[in-house]
């Protein structure tokens, strides 16, 4: 019964897009806070169990050193911004992204799954890569599904909302003007902005990391990563796809034969991905030079080039 919580917490984390969308559909709290007061009661109650079976709790010199950092950051935003007495000394702290990444750190560092779970982990995970690719292809039609439209007009269909604010610019925000701009956040708009290019590159980079994939699932998770990368219409989602996709390029001796591997690889899924994407009705002669050739593109080049 004692490691009941843990693999909850486990599947927690495995389903955490879902968790978002049942959390703040259904009580319409932010399901980052609810998050953060569940990791801070799993923690308590990892430490009880440690200590209770006569251990020690793990905290290396990188959590130290995050960690006052942490405490900076919490004076300092107090003094500057006054939040902590304005929310309230709970909130303030399941709300902080610093500390709840804090914690994060010291769970992950005082637990651990057998490799049954951890297989089953990597089922989930490239189950979720898959999922997080056909809902990016669907928002292509039809922007508003399984998307957090709070920040836009409700009751209008997408080209109805589209109009209003182009009429209307002085009431669209960056979030708006983000989706008119044809950004799709797939299935993670529930948890933040970022979490598509932050969790979808996470995913796949352990998935393919793993030695005993086959060719197949590689490929599948390899296509479905790119899918959510180049529909989010993020730059920097693309180049950490590409980052990530040649990591096993650089891990190994044969590096020449890699590379023409790979390149072959890369020419066979654009082969694949520029049908399918003009089939979706995309317009890539646009794409490419409103997204991926604009002005502001230069700070991405830059960072390839770093």
């Amino acid at each position: 019964m004692n490691n009941l919580p843990n693999y909850i917490f486990f599947l927690l984390l495995l389903f955490y897009p879902w968790f978002s969308f049942i959390v703040y559909q259904g009580i319409g709290m932010n399901p980052n806070y609810l998050f953060g007061i569940i990791c801070l009661c799993f923690l308590i109650f990892r430490v009880l169990i440690i200590y209770k079976d006569g251990g020690k709790i793990v905290i290396p010199y990188y959590i130290i050193i995050f960690g006052v950092f942490t405490t900076y950051v919490l004076l300092l935003n107090n003094f500057l911004s006054g939040k902590f007495l304005e929310e309230g000394v709970v909130k303030y702290l399941y709300s902080n992204s610093y500390l709840m990444t804090s914690i994060a750190f010291v769970i992950v560092e005082n637990i651990s799954f057998s490799p049954k779970w951890i297989r089953l982990g990597t089922h989930i995970l490239g189950l979720t890569l898959i999922v997080s690719a056909i809902v990016s292809v669907i928002q292509i039609f039809d922007p508003f599904f399984f998307f957090k439209n709070d920040i836009v007009v409700q009751g209008l269909p997408y080209n109805r909302v589209s109009g209003y604010y182009v009429d209307n610019p002085n009431l669209s925000s960056g979030n708006v003007s983000r989706l008119l701009e044809g950004y799709r956040f797939s299935i993670y708009s529930y948890i933040n902005d970022l979490s598509v290019g932050i969790d979808t590159i996470a995913i796949f980079s352990l998935l393919i990391a793993l030695k005993s994939n086959t060719w197949l699932k590689t490929g599948i998770w390899v296509i479905g990563a790119a899918l959510v990368a180049f529909l989010s219409s993020s730059r920097w989602i693309m180049l950490n796809f590409l980052v990530v996709a040649s990591q096993n390029l650089w891990l190994t001796k044969n590096k020449f034969w890699n590379v023409i591997k790979y390149g072959f690889y890369f020419i066979t899924l654009l082969l694949f991905l520029i049908p399918a994407v003009e089939f979706f009705g995309i317009d890539l002669q646009r794409f490419t030079q409103e997204r991926l050739l604009s002005d502001n593109a230069s700070t991405r080049i830059l960072a390839f080039d770093v």
